[in-house]
């Protein structure tokens, strides 16, 4: 799992600072980032893998599929299953 709290850690600098810094360079905050590209992820194996909603949750960094669906539905307007009938 990677985060704002482990980064900091690897990067040797606080949590605040990391977090202020990056949303001042980039206009985003970090989680919010790292969430876009775990559901960009998760969009091309919902339709480039056989791989069921759980599966794809936890191989993009969610710690569970309710955390990935709501996260997904704030991302996408829609569920990642309904994102699958598509």
């Amino acid at each position: 799992m990677i985060g704002l709290y482990s980064i900091s850690d690897m990067l040797g600098v606080s949590n605040t600072y990391l977090s202020t810094t990056f949303k001042k360079k980039y206009g985003i905050g970090i989680a919010q980032y790292i969430n876009s590209l775990r559901i960009e992820k998760a969009k091309r194996l919902i339709v480039n893998t056989d791989e069921n909603i759980k599966e794809i949750a936890l191989s993009v960094g969610f710690s569970s599929d309710a955390a990935f669906i709501r996260v997904f539905k704030q991302f996408e307007n829609t569920t990642p299953g309904r994102y699958k009938k598509k």
